[in-house]
C-alpha cells in the first residue's frame, strides 16, 4: 500500500539516542519516550530489530495506516500546517533519494539508522 504523504520515517527509520532511548526520529520526543513500556521497548532491547518492530512503533505505524496524524509526531505536523517543510518531509525525500519506496509495510529491518550523541 503506498501513502506517499505519510510513509517514510515510522516505517523504514530509527533513531537511537545514546546512552539508552530509540525513537522513529530525533525530533519525536514528548509522550512517546516516558510511555508506559518504553523503558522495555528502548533499555532492554536485545538489538535494533527488537525495537523497530515493539508494539510501541507499531501503533504509530498503524496510525499513519489509518491516515491519522499521530501526536508523537505534533512537530512536523505544526511545521507543515504552517507551510514549512517538516523534518519528516525532508527525511521522507532522503529515503526516495537512496531508493527506498515508500510504503505503508514494515520492512524486516530499518531502512535507515539515526544517532543522536547527546
Amino acid at each position: 500500500m503506498k501513502h506517499k504523504h505519510y510513509c517514510g520515517m515510522p516505517f523504514n527509520n530509527i533513531n537511537l539516542e545514546l546512552p539508552h532511548s530509540a525513537n522513529m526520529c530525533c525530533v519525536m520526543y514528548e509522550g512517546f519516550e516516558g510511555e508506559a513500556g518504553a523503558d522495555t521497548d528502548t533499555r532492554e532491547a536485545f538489538n535494533i530489530n527488537t525495537v523497530f518492530h515493539s508494539k510501541r512503533f507499531e501503533k504509530v505505524r498503524d496510525q499513519f495506516r489509518k491516515g491519522e496524524k499521530p501526536s508523537v509526531c505534533k512537530n512536523c505536523w505544526s511545521q507543515e500546517d504552517h507551510g514549512e517543510q517538516s523534518p519528516r518531509q525532508g527525511y521522507n525525500k532522503e529515503l526516495e533519494d537512496l531508493g527506498v519506496v515508500l510504503t505503508t509495510d514494515t520492512p524486516a529491518k530499518p531502512k535507515k539508522v539515526q544517532w543522536t550523541f547527546s
